[in-house]
């Protein structure tokens, strides 16, 4: 369909075939009462600065896919006006290097994520999402392309996933019950990763940055499980407020870093930095630490702080073990 008007639709919209939405200024609007029906398979791409919006509850059902894809003429937009539950895939995409396209949830209102996630497409400004998401059990939240997750609350829960390897910013907040696998990219949005949750920075491509504020209750690791020459590094330039675990370790014989320079970690009571030899590899530390907790340093590990500092506060402990050099 391409147009440039408002559909509103009190009936029925039916994906049977795989089709489009296209058209600045094209809105097509089911309204409370109506129904929305999507075929297993196929996929409906909103692009050319057109508007999917649904002012009603409803659910992307499993298999059923959704795809926003920036394009010369505008930003397309997925407008969810009321709760939605994704049970298959929404692709947040782009064709065109200027072009953003854009899921925005309404206030009180929640995108429930059962399926997939994925902003993705090798061109185009950003990918946009304003709202609270529940993350829920199996859900997954791929990203591919840099996005910005404006307002809300994104909700990782038990047994979901969010797979980074692109730039994540905006004013939104996270809270990890889960897993967040952290490839690649510049994390700069203010995380809480709660107790019995991880961060997995393992075997990265490139370098990961936690540039903005990170609250960690759980687990933080900074492993490397291959044997490819190559090193795993956690750069962080924001904070790191800690009270679960932060990990250096590796299950092959690789270099594990921490780079802290123009950043900081808090090692506050209760938390504790864990340095293992693992299967070998050197380990480093840079920047600066204020420890009130436990640093445990299990394995020949170099701390260069440059000009900052390592300052062992009232109640830490620095542990190193017998035959172990810092």
């Amino acid at each position: 369909m391409t147009g440039n008007s408002t559909l509103s639709v009190a009936g029925e919209i039916y994906v049977e075939h795989d089709s489009s939405l296209s058209g600045s200024g094209l809105v097509v609007d089911l309204l409370a009462g109506g129904v929305y029906t999507h075929d297993t398979g196929k996929t409906l791409t909103v692009t050319d600065g057109a508007v999917l919006r649904f002012n009603q509850v409803e659910t992307l059902d499993s298999g059923s896919i959704i795809e926003l894809a920036g394009a010369p003429v505008g930003d397309p937009t997925l407008d969810l006006n009321e709760d939605f539950t994704n049970d298959g895939l929404i692709s947040v995409s782009s064709i065109h290097a200027a072009a953003t396209s854009t899921i925005d949830i309404a206030v009180s209102k929640t995108l429930s994520n059962n399926g997939t996630i994925h902003a993705t497409g090798t061109t185009g400004v950003d990918r946009l999402i304003s709202g609270d998401i529940d993350n829920a059990s199996g859900g997954i939240i791929d990203i591919d392309n840099n996005l910005t997750y404006n307002s809300g609350t994104l909700d990782n829960q038990s047994g979901a996933t969010i797979d980074v390897d692109a730039n994540v910013s905006g004013s939104g907040t996270v809270s990890n019950n889960a897993i967040i696998s952290a490839n690649a990219g510049d994390w700069s949005i203010a995380l809480t990763n709660v107790s019995g949750a991880s961060v997995q920075v393992y075997n990265s491509i490139d370098v990961f940055t936690f540039s903005g504020t990170v609250t960690n209750q759980g687990d933080l690791l900074v492993h490397d499980f291959i044997d490819d020459g190559l090193f795993t590094e956690l750069n962080v330039t924001g904070t790191v407020n800690n009270t679960g675990l932060v990990q250096l370790d590796s299950g092959a014989d690789e270099d594990v870093l921490l780079d802290l320079t123009g950043g900081l970690l808090n090692n506050n009571s209760g938390g504790e930095l864990e340095i293992n030899a693992g299967s070998g590899g050197a380990r480093t530390v840079n920047g600066e630490v204020n420890n009130a907790g436990t640093v445990d340093v299990n394995t020949d590990t170099t701390f260069n702080m440059g000009a900052n500092s390592f300052d062992n506060l009232s109640g830490g402990l620095f542990d190193v073990a017998v035959s172990t050099t810092t």
